[in-house]
């Protein structure tokens, strides 16, 4: 059954209150082809079982239970996940706006606890912070000495180009205006260094993330390019500092990534090498549960030089075209980017991150073309390694 005709099915149960035969429509093939579903799918699923569970165990209905559609049902969930992140990694975050949030559209408790420890790291802070019987904790604190000597070498290399002013823009192919807002309102609360403007450009309908970016890339004077999804939310506050910062000590250096690869394999698949680098993913696993994690892993010398990046969000201070002769889809992209840097001279740098500096809420991908796009990386750029 597709989505389309199992949300008209589900809307009609609501109307007639028939939440149990929500839960037979839902979790009919579970067991089968789960891994399978889209992950709207799966949180369908989940909205209903929270459902049952909430009424069984607290007398009450919940999200799904008091929405008008399902299409109301999954926003409310979205708008929970969206808010519990800012909650758990937002100091300034009021959690007064969470806790009117749940009131106004009736989360149960239950729904609350699952989808705390399904979308925070540390869902004790979480729910301590949400009760009120925690501080805030600022997981990017740095001391007003730090921030001193952060703003006395930017100072340094703005006298190194002579007060000339430059700009950083963050680029972004857009299929999801919702989910393109929240990453921009992760973008607003970055401290912004003397003398440099942000800019964004969103590339809505891209045929390709390279002919989007290269669209932006044509488009955009700014010295530096920050490339990264939709489902991107910057957590260190200091980003664009640091990404200059890492450009400035790595002189001949061209990009930045923020998880990346020490070698090639054959498969040409980053992930089957060793990576270095730092992420927290918020994802179903393949048991289907949501989970977020903190992938990390340091170099010991500190900047690590690699040879791929992982294209969640890829930084540039130097511009070259990027490869959508070959690449057509969505998959490779970065890796090839991340060739053309090297064939080109430039090095490739991932910085040392003991917390990640970004968060990637995983959309769904799509895996039908990937094969394709790692035959062409491989025919390209294996004699090359």
């Amino acid at each position: 059954m597709n989505n389309n005709n199992l949300e008209n099915q589900v809307n009609a149960c609501l109307k007639s209150n028939e939440y149990e035969q929500i839960w037979c429509l839902l979790s009919a093939d579970k067991e089968d082809r789960y891994q399978d579903w889209s992950k709207e799918r799966k949180t369908m699923f989940w909205l209903s079982f929270l459902e049952r569970k909430s009424y069984s165990e607290e007398g009450k209905h919940g999200i799904l239970g008091n929405s008008k559609s399902l299409d109301e049902a999954l926003k409310t969930f979205d708008s929970l996940k969206k808010l519990l992140q800012r909650l758990e990694w937002w100091p300034e975050f009021d959690p007064g706006i969470l806790r009117n949030f749940c009131f106004s559209h009736s989360v149960s408790r239950k729904e609350l606890l699952w989808i705390m420890d399904a979308y925070t790291l540390d869902s004790q802070y979480a729910l301590d912070r949400y009760n009120g019987k925690c501080q805030a904790r600022d997981l990017f604190f740095r001391s007003e000495n730090e921030i001193s000597k952060m703003c006395q070498r930017h100072s340094h290399y703005l006298d190194m180009r002579n007060g000339q002013a430059q700009a950083i823009c963050f680029i972004t192919c857009c299929n999801n205006e919702y989910e393109y807002q929240e990453m921009l309102s992760w973008i607003e609360r970055l401290w912004i260094p003397e003398e440099i403007s942000v800019e964004t450009i969103k590339i809505n309908a891209a045929t390709s993330m390279c002919s989007g970016y290269n669209e932006a890339m044509r488009a955009c004077n700014a010295k530096y390019k920050v490339y990264l999804h939709q489902d991107i939310r910057i957590l260190n506050p200091f980003f664009i500092f640091d990404i200059i910062d890492t450009f400035q000590r790595n002189p001949g250096s061209g990009m930045i990534g923020m998880m990346g690869s020490e070698t090639i394999p054959d498969s040409g698949i980053m992930w089957q090498s060793k990576r270095y680098g730092a992420v927290v993913h918020s994802e179903f696993n393949a048991d289907s549960i949501a989970e977020t994690i903190h992938e990390c892993s340091l170099y010991d010398s500190g900047d690590f030089s690699a040879v791929l990046v992982d294209g969640f969000l890829i930084a540039t201070c130097i511009d070259i075209p990027w490869r959508e002769d070959l690449f057509k889809g969505w998959d490779f992209y970065d890796a090839s980017q991340s060739q053309e840097y090297i064939k080109k001279g430039y090095s490739i740098i991932v910085p040392p991150q003991e917390v990640a500096w970004c968060l990637h809420d995983f959309g769904q991908i799509n895996w039908s073309e990937y094969d394709n796009s790692r035959q062409i990386f491989v025919n390209e750029y294996s004699k090359i390694k």
